[in-house]
């Protein structure tokens, strides 16, 4: 039944498109008055023809009819959107070809065989006799899939169907339209990335161990020492695991090891590694997912990152790199289906698990999570929004998946644990429990920013690398301008790093960071001082010598010790200096995210050294925090209803919106790399629109407010120093 249901609702979903208004509007005539979609909802539900389908067996049609209406992902339950004009500036009537019009006829055919009841020609939104009343046709409607929504149960299996449907629909639509205009063959295209009948298509964990565990192993070169029994334990996990180790213990290689034995025991055609940003998915790609030929990098600015990655090898060594000749991009104009054909993902998890909010090209993507295994990385970054979506997942899809990260709340790790049947993976054998319960760090509490000034400075002083985390950029701005005058006078490199800069700049500073903070065997100690935000706390993989930081949540404020004194060779010849200071504004943290910080300070500072294991007691006792309700995943609770909504996935910062400082410059840069001029732009500038075709959804920010060094900032720059 699902394959005719699915034929019906695709032979259904652009009947619509044969109005005038949609025939003007593809030439840029006019405009359409409806969605193409809902007028063939509206055309497939006119009494006649609705009663004229039942009587054809072995289809759901009201499972078609739901999947053809919300095809584009535009059908709300909210506000009953439904069939609601595009433009209303008349009377709107929308016409349809004469029944017996030989094409519109021929394509009714080709829909279902035999003798169609009659369709109305004329539509109207206004109340017209001689014409079908939209209006009262909406209504309708909306009362069908109102008592299709009641009667469904979220966990039958009909729900499921439904759900399938509409998702293979859209997929099935995005590769037709794409392939045939690509000029490929859609029967053998298709085949050639699904029919897993071929071993050598799959992802065995040869494949994995030789194409990526061991490149990526002989590239470190010194650094990489012999595997851990951590690591070698976690490739004993079942399929659905939650590991949990501390920074610096290796845990990316102890998932490859996962992934390696998963492919070992099933029939594996990709693998898939989310990371919750841009940058940790980008330094995955390129640390190991680079090393499969069949790698790909995918985010919002992809092309940008892959652009010359390997034309300078990460460790500034002259050596060539094999990956600089590889080609990871997918083609362009097949759009999400351009990936069918990859095999190992680094990605950023709104790329695959955004289909549970209907994010359309994640929905495109769902073919590829079947067969396939999935790393879901530093899962504690996850709002609210994220976390129930990911909780939706691992309930409802039987896909091996491995969640990990450093540092979990207890209630989260319940619910994964509890609700989602997640085998918890904490073990320390000795070589583990080693660097765990080494003191590592020696925590330190301060008044305010000033107190913290002078430790920095002393640090400069004796070439230490530092690492002062603060909770907003302007905060970062305006204390780079004060470290730079210090440093002026006693030595050392200042650098600023946070989310508002230019791509390019950001690119560059992360780059320019990480160096800063490296030290070869044998080198003098460099005197630097890195002033960051919340980003370092999974981005930047650095060591520093003292961590300076804001006040925090307490895992925010763990991820951030994690930057400093990485150290895993022991004994550790020295302890981290951790100073920890109230900030004049909590902003953006709301109380509640703070509330059990002082006592969890207050406790480090109590045991005078402090491990990686103490750090975890510490927030096994002082983090326990209500769970928060959990948000609507659309995919699982809209039933006949859908509503696209990729910001939906995150609870986004609505604070900024993407912009561009000069406009001209934008235009004259080839598409590919236009993303790295891209820069967020705080709404309080009030920036207006670019109101261009090939910048629509940028504004102008205001250039005067920009300094290459210092990142975007709330006012203008004083640029004479005066």
């Amino acid at each position: 039944m699902f394959y005719c249901t699915l034929r019906a609702a695709a032979a259904f979903h652009d009947l619509g498109k044969a109005n005038d208004g949609f025939q003007k509007a593809v030439k840029r005539l006019g405009e359409q008055a409806i969605r193409h979609e809902h007028l063939s909802g509206l055309i497939m539900f006119h009494r006649p023809v609705w009663a004229w389908l039942q009587q054809i067996q072995g289809i759901d049609w009201d499972i078609a009819l739901s999947a053809v209406l919300s095809h584009h992902l535009k059908l709300k339950a909210a506000d009953k959107s439904l069939a609601g004009p595009l433009q209303r500036g008349g009377n709107w009537h929308v016409r349809l070809p004469a029944h017996d019009e030989p094409s519109f006829k021929l394509l009714l055919e080709l829909i279902v065989k035999g003798s169609w009841p009659s369709i109305p020609v004329v539509w109207s939104f206004d109340d017209d006799a001689a014409c079908e009343s939209i209006e009262k046709a909406r209504r309708k409607l909306l009362s069908h899939l109102e008592d299709l929504h009641d009667s469904l149960d979220e966990d039958s299996p009909r729900t499921r169907f439904l759900r399938a449907a509409r998702a293979a629909l859209i997929a099935a639509d995005a590769a037709a339209s794409g392939l045939v205009r690509e000029e490929h063959s859609i029967r053998e295209w298709i085949e050639e990335r699904f029919d897993v009948r071929d071993a050598r298509d799959l992802c065995d964990g040869k494949y994995i161990l030789n194409e990526i565990i061991n490149p990526r192993t002989k590239h470190l070169g010194a650094r990489w020492e012999d595997w851990h029994s951590f690591q070698l334990g976690a490739g004993n996990q079942p399929k659905r695991t939650l590991m949990l180790a501390p920074c610096g213990s290796g845990k990316t290689l102890a998932a490859w090891k996962w992934i390696e034995q998963q492919a070992t025991l099933r029939a594996v055609k990709r693998v898939i590694f989310l990371y919750p940003t841009r940058a940790t998915a980008t330094e995955g790609f390129r640390d190991y997912v680079s090393w499969a030929p069949e790698g790909s990098l995918l985010h919002g600015t992809a092309r940008f990152d892959l652009d010359d990655m390997f034309r300078n090898p990460p460790d500034f060594s002259s050596a060539k790199d094999v990956r600089s000749e590889r080609d990871y991009t997918a083609e362009a104009r097949l759009f999400a289906i351009g990936f069918w054909d990859k095999r190992v993902f680094s990605a950023t998890v709104d790329q695959f698990l955004g289909f549970l909010q209907y994010a359309y090209s994640a929905v495109c993507l769902l073919p590829v999570l079947a067969d396939s295994v999935i790393v879901v990385d530093e899962v504690h970054s996850f709002d609210d929004a994220m976390f129930s979506a990911l909780k939706e997942f691992l309930k409802e899809f039987n896909v091996p998946t491995l969640c990990m990260t450093a540092t979990l709340p207890k209630a989260r790790r319940d619910q994964l644990q509890r609700q989602c049947g997640l085998t918890v993976y904490d073990d320390k054998p000795e070589d583990l429990r080693d660097v765990a319960y080494a003191p590592r760090y020696r925590v330190h509490r301060l008044s305010d920013k000033e107190a913290a000034m002078g430790h920095v400075c002393q640090g400069l002083i004796e070439r230490k690398r530092i690492l002062w985390v603060v909770n907003t950029v302007a905060r970062a701005q305006e204390l780079t301008e004060q470290m730079r005058q210090v440093a002026g006078k006693i030595g050392g490199q200042v650098l600023c790093y946070h989310s508002r800069f230019t791509l390019n700049h950001r690119k560059k500073w992360h780059e320019n960071v990480v160096r800063a903070f490296q030290a070869a065997s044998g080198e003098e100690s460099k005197a630097v001082v890195a002033i960051t935000t919340q980003v370092c706390e999974m981005s930047l993989d650095l060591d520093a010598d003292i961590l300076v930081t804001e006040n925090a949540p307490i895992t925010a404020l763990i991820q951030r010790m994690g930057r400093c004194n990485r150290k895993t060779k022991l004994p550790l010849l020295s302890l981290g200096e951790v100073y920890v200071y109230n900030p004049s504004d909590e902003r953006p943290y709301e109380p509640e995210d703070l509330r059990a910080v002082p006592s969890f300070l207050n406790e480090l500072v109590a045991l005078g050294t402090v491990s990686q294991s103490a750090l975890e007691t510490a927030l096994a006792k002082h983090g326990k925090v209500a769970p928060k309700g959990d948000r609507v995943v659309s995919f699982t609770e809209s039933g006949p209803f859908a509503d696209g909504a990729a910001e939906d996935f995150r609870d986004l910062d609505e604070r900024t919106t993407p912009g561009i400082l000069d406009l001209d410059a934008y235009l004259r840069t080839e598409k590919k790399m236009r993303p790295g001029l891209e820069v967020p732009v705080p709404r309080k500038l009030k920036a207006p629109p670019c109101n261009h075709p090939d910048a629509k959804y940028l504004v102008r920010a205001p250039a005067e407010n920009y300094d290459e060094s210092l990142g975007l900032c709330d006012q203008p720059i004083n640029r004479t120093g005066v």
